[in-house]
C-alpha cells in the first residue's frame, strides 16, 4: 500500500503518480527531462493555420506499395519466360498485375478544403 511519501504530483498534469515514476501515467509527461509529449490532434478538432477552417480527411493511394512492387517484379519476370514458353510467361505476367493491383494501399491525411494544404497523415 502506498502512503503520502511514496507519492509526488505530477507538475503538468497535477495528478497524484508514484514517487519513483519518470513517466507519468496520466499525462505521459516526461518527469526527468521536464518535456510533455505533443497531444494528438483528432481530425475533427484541426484547422488550418491559414484559413482557420476545419480540415477534412482525405482518401488516396499510397505512392509506393509493398505489393505494387512485388507485382512490377513479377511482371519483369515473366518477360525472360516468354523465351521459354508462352504460357509461363504470361502465367508471371498476369499474376505481377494481379498483385500490384491487390496489393495497392490507401493514406488517410488531413487536407485544408480551402487552401488544400496537406496536414499529415490520420
Amino acid at each position: 500500500m502506498e502512503t503520502q511519501e511514496d507519492t509526488k504530483t505530477c507538475p503538468f498534469c497535477a495528478e497524484q503518480i508514484r514517487g519513483a515514476a519518470v513517466i507519468c501515467r496520466f499525462c505521459n509527461a516526461d518527469l526527468v527531462a521536464g518535456a510533455r509529449p505533443a497531444p494528438k490532434v483528432e481530425a475533427r478538432d484541426a484547422s488550418c493555420e491559414r484559413c482557420n477552417v476545419r480540415l477534412i480527411v482525405r482518401t488516396r493511394p499510397a505512392s509506393v506499395s509493398v505489393g505494387g512492387v512485388l507485382g512490377i517484379f513479377i511482371c519483369l519476370a515473366g518477360i525472360p519466360l516468354l523465351v521459354v514458353g508462352l504460357v509461363p510467361g504470361l502465367l508471371a505476367f498476369g499474376l505481377g498485375i494481379i498483385v500490384s493491383v491487390l496489393g495497392r494501399q490507401q493514406v488517410a491525411e488531413m487536407v485544408c478544403p480551402q487552401c488544400r494544404r496537406t496536414y499529415g497523415r490520420v
